[in-house]
């Protein structure tokens, strides 16, 4: 009978590999505490404990989600009649020559309107008559990120136009079935109706969304993304093909803007080239110090018994001298304060200004210069317009404004 053998003994592991144990060890552990801390991203939803990017509270995100539409593009559309059928007669202003287009590679016409609200008013206009351009602001939409909350999840329609702005041509073409049709059948022109249905629909939704971000004005900033034609515009058939610019322009656009009350910064600035409508997005500003590096902004000063400058009163001049403290009233200063700078465009026109209501505001706890990527300062003033309507509850419809 054999004896059994005894197990072979596991040779005790040398220097090296005793040293990549002990390294695997030591990563895992630090992944693991990274984690915990939220250093780390697992899985790309977790976040640095330091990081103070704004998070959208339930009326923002209630004020981003589309559920009914407030515009009738109908009334904003030409038509005609072919047979009992009425179509649309659309207006591509990627289809026109240079000029009345400003650029070669210019998404549209130039935007009317003489004031920061006249245009807006334009730019709804153009979204209802132009499916291109209209498509392109879906694709922007569904892809913008507002605090790390996706406008394209908040809103299912947007789906279809997620992704790559490569496709935005050929979904704008889909709407109009008769582009490069001379003599459309009875099914073409039953199928132009419905898609001049769809596109109705689907441009009411978007203009209703560009309404509820709040108007700031018109002004030149740097995007960091904005839409354009691509090979400059050319097309043979259909419609030219639109992509991301990768070349940034400081150029005047109509600045829209979605905040929320509490926040000492817009939560995300977008906006439309007044040169030709483009869609654009701009770098989120950023709150800084009231002392911030330039030192051109002083602090308000707290102290109950700081010194006040005596006002002048006809045959009494006074005889104390002109306190050094900033003079908190309304006299027009010789430099204006850089806190509050004048915001007009380069065509003259005013920046607007959203509406305050004596309903429904309240203080914020501490207004602060804001400085963008660009350097450029943001106003800010002590008062929040929580809706449209200057009522304290926000619903549908409603805009959250901070000025």
């Amino acid at each position: 009978m054999t004896a059994p053998t005894a197990p072979a003994a596991t040779p005790a592991p040398d220097k090296t590999e005793r040293r990549l144990r002990k390294g695997t060890m030591i990563v895992v552990i630090l992944a693991v505490v990274g984690v915990l801390m939220g250093f780390v991203s697992w899985g790309g939803n977790a976040k640095p404990k330091n990081d103070k990017t704004p998070v959208p509270n339930a009326a923002v995100i209630n004020a981003l989600t589309v559920k009914t539409v407030n515009v009738d593009c109908s009334t904003l559309v030409k038509t005609v009649k072919d047979g009992k059928a009425t179509l649309v007669v659309y207006d591509v202003g990627a289809l026109k020559s240079v000029p009345p287009r400003k650029w070669s590679d210019a998404l549209s016409t130039p935007l009317g309107g003489n004031s920061p609200p006249g245009k807006l008013k334009s730019q709804k206009a153009a979204v209802c008559n132009d499916p291109e351009l209209g498509v392109s602001v879906a694709n922007m939409f569904a892809n913008l990120n507002v605090g790390g909350v996706n406008v394209g999840d908040l809103n299912p329609w947007l789906s279809p136009y997620k992704g790559s702005a490569t496709q935005v041509n050929d979904k704008a073409a889909e709407f109009i079935p008769l582009l490069d049709v001379s003599n459309p059948s009875k099914a073409q022109s039953q199928n132009a109706v419905q898609k001049n249905v769809e596109y109705q629909a689907l441009a009411a939704r978007l203009d209703t969304l560009i309404g509820r971000f709040s108007l700031l004005g018109v002004k030149s900033m740097k995007s960091s993304q904005n839409w354009h034609l691509v090979a400059g515009g050319l097309a043979v058939g259909g419609l030219p093909e639109v992509g991301l610019n990768p070349n940034q322009e400081n150029l005047p656009a109509l600045i829209l803007q979605v905040t929320e009350k509490g926040a000492c910064a817009p939560l995300k600035v977008i906006g439309f080239n007044v040169g030709d409508k483009r869609p654009e997005v701009f770098p989120t500003p950023t709150c800084k110090s009231p002392q911030h590096k330039q030192g051109k902004v002083p602090s308000t000063p707290t102290t109950p018994n700081a010194p006040r400058t005596t006002p002048t009163v006809p045959g009494n001049t006074p005889s104390t001298p002109r306190s050094t403290a900033p003079s908190t009233s309304h006299t027009t200063p010789s430099t204006p304060p850089p806190s509050t700078p004048t915001r007009t465009s380069k065509n003259g026109d005013p920046t607007g200004q959203p509406t305050q209501h004596s309903s429904g505001t309240g203080p914020l706890p501490s207004p602060v210069p804001v400085t963008d990527s660009n350097g450029s300062v943001w106003p800010t003033s002590s008062t929040c317009v929580y809706d449209s309507n200057g009522s304290a509850a926000p619903g549908p419809g409603d805009g959250i404004t901070c000025s």
